[in-house]
C-alpha cells in the first residue's frame, strides 16, 4: 500500500493544463523558453490559482497570481 500514499494531487484547473502529467519534455522545444515562465511553471501557476479559487484561501495571493498571470 504504500505505493499509493502520499501522491501529489492536481486538481482540475484547465482543459489544456489537465492534460500536463509534468513529465518536463515540453520545456526545451516551447517557443517561450526562457523570455517568460516555462510551460511547468505556467501550468503550476494555473494550478496554483484554481487550488486558492476553490479553497477560498489566500485572497490576497491569489489576486496577485491574477493581475502578474
Amino acid at each position: 500500500m504504500i505505493h499509493i500514499k502520499h501522491l501529489k494531487v492536481m486538481l482540475p484547473a484547465d482543459e489544456l493544463v489537465d492534460l500536463c502529467i509534468e513529465c518536463g519534455f515540453c520545456e526545451l522545444a516551447c517557443p517561450s523558453h526562457q523570455m517568460t515562465l516555462s510551460p511547468h511553471q505556467r501550468i503550476a501557476v494555473t494550478r496554483e490559482r484554481e487550488r486558492l479559487r476553490l479553497s477560498g484561501k489566500g485572497p490576497d495571493r491569489l489576486r496577485l497570481l491574477d493581475v502578474d498571470f
